[in-house]
């Protein structure tokens, strides 16, 4: 009998130790896949994160400066000798708001100061009939003028650092230059301008970005007028479509986000 009651006993904890397990790899088998979709809808969820959220702003500028001299001109062959300089600086502050995930409106306001320095050039069309020499011409340019933009931010990686940016801005200029010692004699120009620009931005920390915007396409309209003692003595004006890359159109800036 009590060999009977034993083996009875090891039978019982036999059973009991098999359903124990199976239990277990049950339970372990829905935890496993719990755990895989949680993932997935973490991953999800990080992917559909946006890039720029609703209701953000953004402060910062856009700077540029330039030079021209004579080695940028050698491939102006019929020009010969020409001594001049030219610089240029840009200065951009923006704000921009974020109305809706990855889109903005922004406005921006430009300032720009060049000066130009022309020592001396002899034009010839290669033809001994057709020379003309100019010399000592200073010039100088200075324009503000403003724009409204609006973007759109495409996210390009799942930490959110990297965006594509396409931009349309719709701008206006005016500037005066003039390129005589006479301070009466002017040229002041107005330009109205629609453009598109694509390009990238990318987070060098939480809160600050780093852009890049290169002008493509524009639409625009341009009206220059000639003074001379406060007296009109020419105009001319002129519009078009302009398409490709514009090197004077390369923006870079820096944006704090708030």
């Amino acid at each position: 009998m009590k060999k009977l009651s034993l083996i009875f006993c090891l039978i019982l904890a036999v059973a009991f130790t098999c359903r124990a397990q199976e239990a277990n790899q049950v339970q372990e088998v829905p935890v496993q896949e719990a755990a895989v979709q949680e993932q997935e809808v973490q991953d999800s969820q990080v992917m559909s994160e946006e890039f720029m959220p609703k209701g953000e702003w953004q402060i910062g500028g856009q700077f540029g400066y330039g030079n021209l001299g004579n080695e940028n001109t050698e491939v102006f062959l019929v020009i010969n000798p020409l001594d001049f300089k030219a610089a240029g600086l840009i200065i951009a502050p923006f704000v921009t708001w974020t109305y809706k995930e990855n889109r903005t409106l922004g406005l921006r306001v430009n300032f720009m100061q060049g000066q130009m320095n022309l020592d001396g050039m002899t034009v010839d069309l290669l033809n001994e009939g057709l020379q003309f020499s100019v010399s000592d011409i200073k010039g100088n340019v200075r324009s503000i003028g403003g724009a409204i933009y609006h973007r759109s931010y495409y996210r390009l990686d799942r930490r959110g650092r990297l965006g594509a940016i396409c931009e349309f801005s719709l701008g206006y200029t005016n500037s005066r230059s003039s390129f005589s010692s006479d301070p009466s004699v002017y040229t002041n120009t107005n330009k109205f301008k629609l453009a598109f620009s694509p390009g990238l931005m990318v987070f060098l920390m939480k809160k600050v970005s780093l852009g890049l915007t290169i002008s493509m396409a524009d639409l625009y309209y341009t009206s220059a007028t000639c003074m001379k003692n406060g007296e009109r003595t020419g105009y001319r004006n002129k519009s078009g479509l302009r398409m490709g890359v514009d090197l004077a159109g390369i923006n870079i800036a820096v944006a704090f986000h708030l």
